[in-house]
């Protein structure tokens, strides 16, 4: 307890600056920014960093979390996929900053409470220190200084396990009743879903219309026959979804050359590393083989 204690308080004293990343796969020419506050060093900073290493282990038992491509494609290839099912992908529109702090902190209770092994003094003591980061999220910006009154920053370290950790109180009203009729899929990364629909696909706009009206708003794509989600494309083939790799379109050639003084090690472990997520990412060796001679040319 003691070296938590240590760990916890004994913070650099970096003021967090604000900034914004732009996001160019949205819009090239004029790109929206994602907002940044780069908490680094803050006075919550060990606080964040040591929150989310003890909410980790619950977020993994959320029913409709993904871990990474490796998961969903493991989840995909036990789907028989049937006649006139439909894929769809959704994106939670600002989900870190729209997280009201009350609501925050009143769902990840409830998720300790439901899913983790945690004492009851031990998830008053995780809330109260979430509750603390949320209100003291001080940053600068230009000259000024502000106080985030809603949501969460990106850029401080728990956030992605907190807003894991947010969805599921959502999701047990609006989603689990869908769940075995008309959805036979809903799966979730942070803020990306994907989901497959067998109901009609007259209902399938009016189900994302009603999640929309209900304090989510999210971004979708549908289709019968392919989508992208994270570095997949996804397609259909004789009741099978076959995955290869997603390319999004403003992705250029940034390989290490060769002649740059990294240690051969690293320079060997980069096509090494790239060719072996194309190995993860399709299903069928003509895929794979396709792409490997693709990656090959460049890099």
């Amino acid at each position: 307890m003691e070296q938590e204690y240590n760990y916890v308080t004994n913070t650099p004293k970096r003021l967090p600056i604000f900034y914004c990343l732009p996001k160019i796969h949205k819009n090239y020419s004029e790109p929206p920014g994602r907002p940044i506050i780069s908490g680094i060093g803050s006075i919550t900073s060990n606080l964040s960093q040591y929150i989310d290493r003890l909410l980790q282990p619950t977020v993994k038992l959320i029913p409709s979390y993904i871990k990474d491509t490796t998961d969903i494609i493991s989840t995909l290839e036990r789907v028989k996929f049937g006649n006139n099912w439909i894929l769809g992908t959704l994106d939670v529109t600002s989900l870190y900053t729209i997280i009201d702090h009350q609501q925050g902190t009143q769902a990840l209770e409830s998720q300790l409470h439901k899913y983790s092994q945690m004492r009851d003094d031990q998830i008053r003591y995780l809330c109260e220190g979430v509750e603390h980061i949320l209100t003291h999220n001080f940053f600068l910006h230009e000259t000024t200084f502000y106080l985030q009154k809603r949501g969460t920053a990106m850029g401080t370290r728990f956030a992605p396990s907190y807003a894991n950790l947010f969805m599921p109180e959502w999701e047990a009203e609006y989603i689990t009743p869908f769940l075995g009729a008309d959805l036979v899929l809903w799966r979730r990364y942070i803020d990306d879903v994907i989901l497959i629909w067998k109901g009609t696909e007259d209902n399938l706009p009016h189900f994302i219309l009603q999640l929309n009206n209900n304090t989510r708003n999210f971004s979708s794509h549908i289709s019968k026959s392919n989508i992208e989600f994270l570095d997949l494309k996804i397609s259909v083939k004789d009741e099978r979804l076959l995955c290869s790799t997603y390319h999004k379109p403003v992705m250029k050639n940034s390989y290490i050359l060769y002649s740059s003084c990294h240690l051969p090690p690293w320079l060997i472990n980069v096509p090494t590393c790239q060719f072996k997520r194309l190995k993860r990412n399709c299903t069928e060796g003509e895929q794979f083989e396709k792409e490997a001679i693709d990656l090959k040319k460049t890099v």
